[in-house]
């Protein structure tokens, strides 16, 4: 059935935004990772500092890219479930030529 499909299809979505607003459900190793190094980057040594800060902007750079494109999977994924879903809709209220189809019993 269409309405299984669609709620399995999203599951995941509804699951980790089904929590408190507030209440955070996503670990990830590598933002922890960076956390790490951001507390090097406040060394009193400048030459540590600095060469900690280096180091932390590269790693940020590819965390942040990692993320974008798990979020832009997961975007693609619900547009191609709500694109299936709505062409199924879209032939229950149109016919062959496009046209709005409604019950005969209907005076406009």
């Amino acid at each position: 059935m269409l309405e299984d499909y669609v709620v399995q299809a999203l599951k995941k979505i509804v699951d980790l935004r089904g929590s408190h607003v507030h209440q955070w459900r996503l670990s990830d190793n590598q933002i922890d990772r960076l956390t790490g190094i951001s507390l090097y980057t406040r060394m009193p040594a400048r030459k540590i500092q600095k060469a900690f800060t280096a180091y932390y902007e590269s790693e940020y750079r590819k965390i942040r890219k990692q993320w974008r494109e798990w979020v832009a999977r997961g975007i693609e994924g619900s547009q191609k479930v709500v694109d299936s879903y709505f062409d199924e809709v879209f032939k229950l209220i149109f016919d062959d030529k496009g046209k709005l189809v409604y019950p005969a019993n209907l005076k406009f």
